[in-house]
Parts: C-alpha cells; sequence; structure tokens
C-alpha cells in the first residue's frame, strides 16, 4: 500500500470508530446516564429534563431535613417524574421513609420495593425499612426475609436488621433467641446502639431477670452523654418497675418520681404510683395519683380508664366523712303529754276497729266473708 492510500485509510477508520461509539452511546446511553455523576447529568442536551429531576431530588432532601415530610413527598415525586424513565433509586428510597413517617404503608412498600428494583447494588437499610412496616402489620413472614436478605446483603455486621430480628423473636414469645440478636446488634463493648441495648434490658425484664436489668439501665444512664436518643421515662419507670418486682417499694417510687419530674404527664407513671399506694392504704394519695393518670391516659387507654375511674369511687366512699347520726329532740313534759294522748287515741282506735271487725264476722254467714 503506497503512502497516499494510507493517509485515506486512517480518515475512514476515524470515522468508522466515531460511527461505532455514537451507536454504543444511543444503545447503552440511557440505561447509563442514571450513574454518571450529578455534574455529568446537568450537561449536553438532556440538561431540561435532567436538571428539573435533580433539583427536585436535593429540594426534597432539604425539606426531609427540616421535617417538612409532605414537602419532600411532592419534591421526590417530581424528581422521579423528571428523570427518565422514571429510574432514581435514590428518590424512591426517600420517598418510602417520608411515606413511613407520615403512616402510609401501601405507598412505603410500593416506594421502597422500587428502589430495591431500581437499585445496583446492595440495598440492606431498605430491606430493614420494608421489615419494619411490614411487622407494624403482622406481615411477620415478610419482614423475616426481608431482614434475612439485608444480613446478607450487608456483608458484614448488620445490628440495625439484628436488633429488628430480636424484636420478631420476642413478637414470637421466643425470648432466648430475641436476645442473641440483641447482644449480636449491640457487638463489643462499649455499647452505643440505644435502642438495642434498650431491648436487652427490657428483654431481661421480660424473662424476670430484675437483678440482670437494673445495671444495664443504671450504666446507660451513667452513658447517657454519649448514647443518641436514651429515652430517660422509659429508663426510670423501667427500673421502678424492677425494684418492684424485688420488693424495694421506696425504690419504685422513687424512680418513678424522677419520672414526673421530667413529665408531670406521664400517664404509667401516675398508673403505678397510684396503684402502689393504693395496695398500702395510702387511700387519699393513690385517688390523687388515679385521678392524675385520668387527666394524661391516651385515648387508647380506654379500658384501664375504666378501671380506674371505677376505684377511685371506691376509694373515695371509703374516705368519705361519715354522716352524724341524727339526735333526738328532748321532749318537753307538755310534748310527753300530747304524745301519750296520741298514743292512747290510738290504741282505743284499734280497740273499736277490732271489735267491729268482729262483730262483722259473726253477723255474715260463713262462706260469704271472703275471708
Amino acid at each position: 500500500m503506497n503512502r497516499k492510500s494510507k493517509c485515506q485509510v486512517v480518515p475512514q477508520l476515524a470515522v468508522a470508530f466515531m460511527l461505532v461509539f455514537v451507536w454504543l452511546g444511543f444503545t447503552f446511553g440511557l440505561d447509563l446516564v442514571q450513574e454518571l455523576p450529578v455534574s455529568a447529568k446537568t450537561k449536553g442536551k438532556d440538561t431540561a429534563t435532567v436538571e428539573p429531576s435533580v433539583n427536585n431530588f436535593n429540594e426534597g432532601e432539604k425539606k426531609m431535613k427540616a421535617g417538612d415530610v409532605d414537602g419532600a413527598v411532592d419534591s421526590f415525586l417530581q424528581a422521579i417524574y423528571f428523570a427518565r424513565n422514571n429510574y432514581y433509586p435514590q428518590a424512591y428510597l426517600n420517598l418510602g421513609r417520608c411515606y413511613m413517617k407520615k403512616g402510609e404503608d401501601a405507598k412505603a412498600l410500593d416506594a421502597l420495593n422500587k428502589h430495591v428494583q431500581q437499585n445496583v447494588g446492595p440495598s440492606p437499610e431498605a430491606h430493614c425499612d420494608l421489615a419494619e412496616i411490614y411487622m407494624r402489620n403482622d406481615r411477620d413472614k415478610e419482614a423475616e426475609g426481608e431482614l434475612n436478605a439485608a444480613l446478607i446483603e450487608y456483608l458484614g455486621p448488620g445490628p440495625r436488621a439484628h436488633n429488628l430480628l430480636g424484636v420478631l423473636l420476642e413478637k414470637r414469645n421466643d425470648l432466648k433467641n430475641a436476645m442473641y440478636h440483641f447482644k449480636e446488634a449491640l457487638g463489643d463493648r462499649p455499647w452505643s446502639y440505644t435502642d438495642a441495648w434498650m431491648n436487652l434490658a427490657g428483654n431481661y425484664m421480660k424473662q424476670g431477670e430484675w437483678s440482670e436489668a437494673i445495671p444495664q439501665f443504671q450504666e446507660m444512664l451513667e452513658r447517657a452523654s454519649s448514647l443518641k436518643g436514651l429515652d430517660y421515662e422509659k429508663v426510670y419507670l423501667n427500673m421502678g418497675t424492677c425494684a418492684l418486682a424485688k420488693g424495694n417499694h421506696q425504690g419504685a417510687m422513687d424512680n418513678w418520681h424522677q419520672v414526673l419530674l421530667r413529665n408531670p404527664n406521664n400517664a404509667p407513671a401516675h398508673l403505678y404510683l397510684g396503684m402502689l399506694l393504693d395496695k398500702e392504704n395510702h387511700i387519699a394519695s393513690a385517688v390523687n395519683e388515679y385521678k392524675a393518670y385520668l387527666r394524661a391516659a391516651p385515648p387508647n387507654d380506654a379500658k384501664v380508664v375504666a378501671i380506674v375511674k371505677d376505684r377511685v369511687m371506691e376509694l373515695e366512699q371509703k374516705i368519705k366523712p361519715a354522716e352524724a347520726e341524727p339526735t333526738a329532740a328532748k321532749p318537753s313534759p307538755y310534748m310527753r303529754k300530747q304524745m301519750e294522748d296520741a298514743v292512747s287515741r290510738q290504741r282505743n282506735a284499734e280497740e273499736q276497729r277490732r271489735r267491729a271487725m268482729e262483730n262483722l264476722e259473726t253477723a255474715t254467714p260463713k262462706g260469704d266473708s271472703g275471708f
């Protein structure tokens, strides 16, 4: 091949490679566009479509962090709408979590399942979200499947999945295996997973191992500054229950008063104090605590409220001041004479009626009197 022909072939090959590259781009580029970084997505011919999708997603995240769940839902729906072929796994994940917060479980399941389907790679947290929703709708078998999938996809420790499996097993009254999963969720000490730690301590209580539960709550209080979202009221409430179970009535009352120092309207603390005072026959104090419970009781406590109302009525009857017996007036001599005369007249009248009846029976033929 001479120099001239070589020079002609090179441009032809370049053109051929360019055509192949363009063809590949049109064939596969539509599916890959979502995998590009945001900066790449917002450039080129599809700017008019991609920019609104990304902008709405970013706006949704801002609203989500600010607590505007309804606004976040609208933004994520817009992000999905503008995305090519509605392919936006992260938007579906956030949308599902917003629906979870709103209690719209059917929509949450739909969004989270679409995230799992679209996402390239593992989605263990989404599987845990799905499991939570299934559990609160008593779809425990499906929840178990999601949690097992999560443990596989974590490719290592899966604290959240272990904790939820513990909750699921407790629901089935399998307390021993539940404890194993709570401990797996906590991992090595020092423990920092607050929910799992509370669940472990609660598990000890359910098994009646009060002496094991109390140190867990005490250690949580000691390390409260390093624990996220520690519920002080629940800790003290449970410590009071443990103390009562061990026969320490004063310890129980002290812990329940700690609850009320933090929240004077804590209904269970008032109820437990009322029951304990009632048992110890401190009737007036028990009534006060019962009434405080009735003021603070949530709507779903209707059965307990009815029982407490009846008990309050019973106790109030016990402490109601006894009515003084009526004292008869001391009659004067004149009054005594009037009473004697009235009694005498009454006796005479009765004697006359008796004689009249005797005369009537004598005069009336037998069988006709009706007696």
